[in-house]
C-alpha cells in the first residue's frame, strides 16, 4: 500500500474477513482498518501507518517487520500477531487488546489506555520508549521481559509483571 497517510486506504468491509498472503505498507503510507475482518497468512512490512478501529479486528500470523512503522489499536479493538513483530510505536486504546504467540518489540513509543492488555502468550515482550516514560501495565509473558526508557524517562510499574517459564526475567533499565 503506498498511499498519502492523510488519505489511508480504508478496509471497511461491513462483515466477514478479507485474508491476504502478504501485506506491505510503505512509509508514509495508511491503512485503516474500519470493519469487518483482515487477516494477513504471511509476512507483514510495516514502514507506515496501520489502524483498526471501529467495528474492526486483524490477525497478521506471520512476521512483521515494522521498526519504523506504528499500530494503534482503538477502543475494544484485538490484533493478534502470530510470529514474531519488530514495531517502532503501539497504541492501544481502551479495552483493545494486543495478542500474540511471538516476540513483540517495540522500540519507539508504547501507550496505552488504563483497561487496554497486551495478550499472555507472548514469548518475549520489549518495550522501549524513546521520549517520556513507559507504563506497560499488566503484563504476563511466557520468557523475558524487558522495559527501558530514553535518558529522562522511568519505567512506572503500577501492575503485575511476570515473566514466566525458566527463562523469564525482567528488565528495567535505559538501553
Amino acid at each position: 500500500i503506498d498511499s498519502d497517510v492523510s488519505k489511508p486506504v480504508v478496509h471497511g468491509t461491513a462483515a466477514g474477513t478479507t485474508s491476504i498472503g502478504q501485506l506491505a505498507v510503505t512509509s508514509g503510507s495508511a491503512l485503516s482498518v474500519t470493519g469487518g475482518s483482515l487477516t494477513v497468512t504471511g509476512t507483514t512490512k510495516l514502514d507506515g501507518h496501520l489502524e483498526v478501529t471501529l467495528d474492526s479486528s486483524a490477525a497478521l500470523q506471520g512476521a512483521v517487520d515494522g521498526d519504523h512503522g506504528s499500530l494503534l489499536l482503538g477502543s475494544g479493538r484485538t490484533v493478534l500477531l502470530g510470529g514474531a513483530a519488530s514495531l517502532g510505536s503501539v497504541t492501544l486504546g481502551t479495552g483493545a487488546t494486543l495478542g500474540g504467540t511471538g516476540s513483540l518489540e517495540v522500540s519507539n513509543s508504547f501507550s496505552r489506555a488504563a483497561t487496554a492488555t497486551l495478550g499472555t502468550s507472548f514469548t518475549a515482550v520489549t518495550l522501549h520508549q524513546t521520549e517520556g516514560d513507559l507504563s506497560p501495565g499488566p503484563l504476563t509473558v511466557a520468557g523475558p521481559i524487558s522495559l527501558s526508557t530514553g535518558s529522562t524517562g522511568r519505567v512506572l510499574v503500577d501492575s503485575v509483571v511476570r515473566a514466566t517459564g525458566t527463562s523469564g526475567t525482567i528488565t528495567t533499565r535505559p538501553p
